[in-house]
């Protein structure tokens, strides 16, 4: 196990019942997302180009709880996604 995985386990003070698989799940998660950066260093010209599709596909991700937030500062709690009750 490397060192980064025993800090995680031990920072979130969870039991790993399988060490092995959990090492490969690490190795392979580390491996792909390093491809995943490569891929996206190819398709796109420079840095700027990159951070205007990144936040295209971050976009949605965060208007969901934006949408369906139940308060926000400033506001009096009510789910925004009703209609208020008139009285």
């Amino acid at each position: 196990m490397s060192a980064v995985e025993a800090l995680a386990v031990a920072l979130t003070g969870l039991h790993v019942a399988d060490p092995p698989q959990f090492v490969a799940a690490a190795a392979a998660l580390i491996v792909t997302l390093i491809g995943f950066g490569l891929l996206l260093g190819l398709l796109v010209s420079n840095a700027g180009a990159l951070n205007t599709y990144a936040g295209f596909l971050v976009a949605p991700v965060l208007a969901a709880p934006a949408r369906f937030s139940r308060s926000t500062p400033g506001s009096s709690g009510r789910c925004s996604t009703r209609p208020s009750a008139r009285r």
